[in-house]
């Protein structure tokens, strides 16, 4: 298969491939009827092969290591990069060098274990257990005791300090990215409690009700456009974010509850917004207030952080969607919106990288839980005809941050699954052919990437 494949990859073509005929949207004011592509069409791998006992509950308590590494870096190394060479340094090497998972749950296992508590507890221990190491983070940095008299005037360690903790956030954002999706309240307050740590809770609801709808379309600031390198797209979806959540609030308010200016005094409580900017800062301060003695500093450190966390959440963004679009199909007579084909399996980039895809809780199956939004990730599934990356998303977020790499790496794969749009034969074998010819340039750069953090925060 790796061989014909083969051949397909380098058949691309110099450019992305221009629409097709039937590809261009309809100017007739007939209604547009969406249709949804059943999951007979898509070929599933090694259905079955899940297992729901404790063997695989485990593997998802790997972020436990990532709170050894903090505090054994801190404690007893004395050094504070211990969890960013974790991340950048050492996973991407553990992604190319372990097998891939691709196997799947059986149809009849979504009734059985859509409620398992086993699942569940991974998710719900992160919450205590950060929120925690927040406060005790955010202690360190302000008052530097004689237990850690060495960090005092290190600000290269304060540094690896501020990013550990924020990288540590930016884990959390993704579980609360997880937990915001279901149906259980308890569980959204739990996931907006992971958001406000990295002061991003209007993700909660522009996530949802935005990115969701319009994602793999230029209406959606989280989606990536061919040729956008992310310094570029990093502004465009952080304020496009806000607006977005801004712009939905707005009509809550005005259609649900009958106000018509959000920010009129006597009704500001009722917008969301407005508590989702004091939230995080009303934390911060009382850590301040009540155990590190100094609300500005704590304040400042606690922003730092959270900064981290919610631009690697950006990060991830970049590289989920990029490339990928939905077909036009029209506009809508009524609202003037503009109507796309239906999200399927082939608008998220996959990942089948078994490391990352435990420490993440399967996000790197993006196109499922974009195709299904409330399902747990321990039933997220992943199809032949999904677009593939050449690496796992902690590999691929450090490409991202070197835009010539990653453009020398995705643009050619973006075309070829351009190209292959309506042959899924030719799809199929895309994903066997990335993992075979990029193989080589991923490794290379990421044996560099691993040499150069462990230089820097270890040597230097």
């Amino acid at each position: 298969m790796v061989a014909n494949a083969d051949s397909v990859l380098h058949s691309r073509p110099s450019a992305a491939a221009p629409a097709a005929a039937d590809d261009q949207p309809t100017t007739t004011q007939a209604p547009i009827r969406l249709k949804r592509r059943h999951d007979s069409e898509f070929t599933l791998y090694n259905a079955g092969t899940v297992p729901f006992d404790w063997s695989g509950v485990v593997p998802y308590y790997l972020w436990v290591l990532y709170f050894v590494g903090l505090f054994v870096g801190y404690y007893v190394l004395h050094n504070n990069w211990v969890v960013v060479w974790m991340s950048f340094g050492l996973i991407p090497l553990l992604d190319i060098v372990l097998r891939t998972d691709t196997r799947n749950p059986a149809r009849d296992d979504y009734a059985e274990h859509e409620d398992d508590l086993k699942f569940k507890l991974p998710l719900w221990l992160y919450l205590p257990v950060h929120m925690a190491t927040v406060v005790w983070a955010l202690n360190e940095l302000v008052n530097s005791n004689s237990d850690s008299a060495w960090l005092a005037d290190n600000l290269w360690q304060r540094a690896g300090l501020i990013g550990s903790v924020g990288i540590l956030s930016g884990l959390g954002l993704n579980i609360g990215h997880e937990l915001v999706h279901k149906r259980s309240y308890m569980e959204r307050q739990m996931g907006g409690l992971l958001l406000m740590l990295t002061n991003y809770e209007h993700f909660a609801i522009e996530h949802v009700a935005g990115h969701h709808k319009w994602v793999a379309t230029p209406e959606d600031p989280a989606t990536a456009l061919r040729g956008i390198n992310f310094f570029s797209f990093y502004p465009r979806s952080l304020i496009g974010g806000w607006l977005s959540c801004w712009n939905i609030e707005a009509k809550r308010l005005r259609e649900r509850e009958g106000i018509t200016n959000p920010l009129a005094l006597g009704t500001l409580h009722r917008n969301s917004m407005v508590w989702f900017a004091l939230r995080p800062l009303v934390f911060a301060a009382a850590v301040g207030h009540f155990y590190t003695g100094s609300v500005a500093a704590t304040v400042g450190y606690f922003v730092a952080q959270a900064w981290i966390g919610h631009m690697l959440l950006e990060v991830v963004n970049y590289v989920e969607h990029y490339g990928l679009e939905r077909k036009l199909l029209g506009v809508s007579p009524k609202t003037g919106e503009k109507i796309y084909e239906t999200v399927d399996y082939t608008h998220s980039w996959n990942a089948p990288h078994s490391f990352s895809n435990f420490l993440l809780f399967k996000l790197q199956r993006h196109s499922d839980h974009h195709a299904n939004a409330t399902r747990r990730y321990h039933l997220l599934r992943t199809f032949e005809e999904s677009p593939m990356l050449p690496t796992g998303y902690a590999g691929m977020v450090v490409m991202a941050l070197v835009p010539p790499v990653f453009w020398a790496i995705m643009n050619p794969i973006v075309d070829q699954y351009a190209a292959a749009k309506k042959d899924a034969a030719k799809r199929k074998l895309l994903g066997d052919a990335i993992t075979e010819q990029m193989s080589k340039p991923v490794f290379v750069f990421s044996v560099l990437v691993s040499a150069a953090i462990t230089y820097l925060g270890f040597l230097f």
